[in-house]
């Protein structure tokens, strides 16, 4: 599917529309970043890759050196490799409860699920260990 700036807009905050509200949200979140991700790994894109890095410099922070950032582009533009992305949810049930950030008052708050906790957790780590 392709959407322009609007429509992924739209996309990406919509949650009232679904069942399971901010998790749909999320994952259409998620989608539209996929999305983001997939159109810049063209040749088309990369090809223009140092004016797109020299616009958007003052709104990214990484620690990729620019130097690295030039190996994968080369690397990607050479192989034209697919990517694998990973992602993992934290499930919460919504409950009344008093709110911390609200004292005094009862409202929707989402107690998060242990196990899909841990379960990010030890996604986290399997990527940053390698």
């Amino acid at each position: 599917n392709e959407l322009d700036g609007k429509q992924a807009l739209a996309f990406a905050r919509n949650r009232k529309s679904f069942a399971e509200g901010d998790m749909q949200r999320g994952r259409n979140q998620l989608e539209v970043i996929k999305g983001i991700f997939n159109k810049a790994i063209s040749p088309a894109i990369l090809s223009s890759y140092s004016e797109i890095l020299d616009e958007i410099a003052d709104c990214v922070q990484t620690n990729l050196s620019y130097s690295d950032i030039t190996g994968l582009v080369k690397m990607q533009l050479s192989d034209g490799a697919s990517w694998q992305i990973d992602t993992a949810s934290i499930y919460v049930d919504y409950k009344y409860d008093y709110c911390y950030s609200m004292s005094g008052q009862k409202l929707c708050v989402g107690v998060m699920s242990e196990e899909s906790r841990l379960e990010a957790i030890e996604k986290i780590n399997s990527v940053l260990n390698g």
